[in-house]
């Protein structure tokens, strides 16, 4: 296959029936659950290969460049491809959770910014409450019935769930590429998400089959020292190196000015808030020495706009910090700095030459750790489902 070609539809597919070695094991409803799964992975891949067959080939070059597509071996070439148009599926469907998550924490702060308007500003500087103008307040529940329609929709439509399903499958079968790449007869389906039964059985299902359905239909040539050299080269620079580089210098520094930028804005909006309430204490103590012993109470206008202000500082506080916590930019920053390290040790063990048993083992131990790491990334995405942010 060239590499301005999109994969066929059958090269991902799938029975629909859950694995009799594992049906034991799963909870009531799981196996009805893992063929609806299935029928909407094949109708997804569908949709990658005809609407983003554009992602689907840049995936497949920031993986393996083109120039190095013409060495691979037949079975690696399979599994590139079903990697590439996964991970444009991921990709795709975090996209589409992230842009909800922050719709939904824009909707709930303009929801609070509604609540307070009618509250301390409306009243003092533009209508009398009463008037019609203040019906504005109907917005609030507007918004809020708006922000749950849309988490309906995104709840329905499975968007998280398959963001994290197809980025956990496209590791998978990223290591299985490289795997396979050394002639490694380890299989990945028996290293990753052992601990996870359930509906995230046909992640390691899908790999499952689609190894043995390759070993029986792609022959592979038989690995020379030569060639294995060569792989072993085009697996370091692709893979350990590629990926020491994504954690060390991109990912994780990413994802840590992530972290502070919502952890500043979150201090600095609070802090703010809590200077001008110390204010707004300070004008009630001048206004109460002030006051005339008959003064009725009202507030001034005055302090209807510190009020205003600082409850949209505090709203703006949490929403910040709790965009920090859904995203989990915190947790990823430490995994990305973990995983660099384990990488660049796997990158120092290795050297210049014919593949070593030594090395084989090296790699094998990488796969498995990073499998692992995978692992614990998926649950951790799976502990912070997509919410309604409620003040």
């Amino acid at each position: 296959m060239s590499a301005t070609q999109v994969p066929s539809l059958e090269l991902f597919d799938l029975p629909s029936d859950f694995p009799s070695d594992e049906a034991h094991l799963a909870g009531p409803g799981t196996e009805s659950r893992i063929a609806s799964l299935i029928r909407e992975f094949k109708a997804d891949v569908a949709y990658a290969l005809q609407r983003l067959a554009e992602d689907v080939r840049q995936n497949r070059k920031d993986l393996v460049p083109e120039e190095e597509l013409a060495t691979l071996p037949p079975r690696a070439r399979a599994i590139l491809d079903r990697y590439a148009v996964v991970d444009t599926l991921a990709l795709f469907d975090r996209d589409r959770t992230r842009s909800t998550f922050i719709g939904l924490l824009t909707i709930a702060f303009f929801a609070m910014l509604v609540l307070e308007l009618f509250a301390h500003i409306l009243p003092e500087f533009f209508f009398q409450v009463g008037q019609w103008p203040p019906l504005i307040i109907w917005l609030y529940p507007v918004l809020w019935l708006g922000a749950w329609g849309r988490w309906y929709h995104t709840h329905r439509a499975q968007y998280q769930n398959k963001y994290q399903d197809y980025r956990a499958l496209a590791e998978g079968l990223r290591v299985q590429f490289f795997w396979s790449l050394l002639g490694l007869p380890d299989r990945v389906e028996e290293y990753y998400l052992r601990k996870q039964r359930g509906e995230l059985a046909w992640i390691r299902r899908a790999l499952r089959i689609w190894r043995k359905r390759d070993a029986k239909n792609i022959p592979d040539p038989e690995l020379t020292d030569q060639m294995l050299t060569a792989q072993k080269d085009l697996v370091r620079r692709l893979w350990v190196r590629a990926q020491l580089q994504y954690f060390a210098e991109v990912a994780g520094p990413r994802e840590k000015r992530r972290s502070d930028r919502c952890k500043r804005w979150g201090a600095i909006l609070f802090w703010t808030s809590f200077e001008l309430a110390v204010i707004l204490a300070g004008c009630e103590v001048w206004h109460l020495v002030q006051a005339p012993p008959d003064r009725q109470w009202r507030l001034p206008p005055e302090e209807s706009v510190l009020i205003f202000s600082i409850s949209t500082l505090l709203a703006g506080a949490a929403i910040a910090v709790a965009y920090g916590e859904k995203m989990a930019f915190s947790e990823h920053a430490r995994h990305y700095r973990a995983m660099s390290i384990l990488f660049f040790d796997t990158d120092r063990k290795l050297t210049t030459g014919p593949l070593t048993p030594a090395e084989t083992d090296e790699l094998r131990k990488l796969g498995k750790e990073a499998l692992q790491e995978n692992g614990d990334w998926l649950l951790l995405h799976r502990d912070r489902p997509l919410e309604v942010i409620v003040p």
